[in-house]
């Protein structure tokens, strides 16, 4: 692979963001019977306080929840990715804000009606305007957009990075996806960074290991999202994926899942299939 092609992947994971493993609730059993996905125990916002605070090498754990919503300024709409975040997110995914500022552990505490923009859900409402302070309207209730977020240029199994706006995670819980008596603080998945230098396989194992404690049960999906940058930019992309076919997609932990995604460059295909190059 020449030095332009690695410099392009390399480019393209670090938008993405590096050194990330994605925690989500997997499926559970009972005895030898699945009880299908999602059955597993939800995770919440202390789980992710957990994972930061327990596991070494972790440098933040990011609790996420996230949903489709239709967006609204004046007669402009647009239907895009809305998720629910904390500060810790904007470390986790290396995402810088250009204008305005990011979303502050007070907006998370009290719940505020404040957004920030991916660049694509800015040009489809705003155009070539100004959207900062501006109001916009989701579900009918109004938002005041108080930042811009860095284009990513990076697409991973068809999303748009780009297309997507950012509110504080209580507000979307509060506002779009609703509580639970039983986990009032639930949230969707958990995206942890670990640090540089750190073993990525220590660290899904350690986070598996506290699940395990905490819930009695080895349903958690871990997806690594990064952490083989340096192998990848020294070796051709066809002996990557050589060395992706050969990682065992199932460890046998109740069906703990780690699949592997760099950056929309390599398409991962369900349990038994085949992983290649996207067209």
């Amino acid at each position: 692979m020449g030095i332009g092609a690695r410099e392009l992947i390399a480019a393209q994971i670090r938008r993405l963001g590096s050194n990330l493993v994605t925690v989500t609730p997997g499926s559970a059993r009972m005895g030898s019977v699945s009880l299908g996905s999602g059955a597993a125990p939800r995770l919440s916002e202390e789980d992710a306080a957990a994972v930061g605070s327990e596991i070494p090498g972790v440098v933040v754990a990011a609790p996420l929840l996230h949903a489709r919503e239709q967006l609204m300024v004046g007669a402009s709409n647009w239907q895009g990715v809305l998720r629910g975040v904390t500060p810790e997110y904007f470390v986790a995914r290396e995402w810088r804000v250009f204008a305005g500022r990011e979303l502050t552990p007070e907006d998370n505490q009290r719940a505020a009606n404040v957004v920030l923009l991916g660049t694509t859900m800015r040009e489809k409402l705003f155009g070539e305007s100004d959207p900062l302070d501006a109001s916009i309207r989701i579900r009918d209730v109004p938002f005041t957009v108080v930042g811009l977020l860095e284009r990513k240029r990076a697409e991973c199994l068809g999303d748009n990075q780009d297309d997507i706006a950012l509110v504080p995670l209580r507000t979307a819980r509060r506002q779009f996806v609703g509580t639970s008596r039983a986990n009032p603080t639930f949230v969707h998945n958990i995206t942890v960074k670990f640090a540089e230098g750190a073993s990525a396989e220590d660290v899904m194992s350690a986070i598996r290991e506290l699940f395990q404690i905490q819930f009695l049960v080895e349903a958690m999906t871990l997806s690594l999202v990064g952490g083989f940058l340096g192998a990848l930019v020294g070796v051709t992309v066809a002996a990557t994926i050589g060395i992706l076919a050969q990682w065992p997609i199932v460890i046998d932990l109740s069906a703990v899942l780690i699949a592997v995604s760099f950056a929309g460059l390599v398409e991962c295909a369900p349990e038994g299939g085949q992983i290649g190059l996207r067209n």
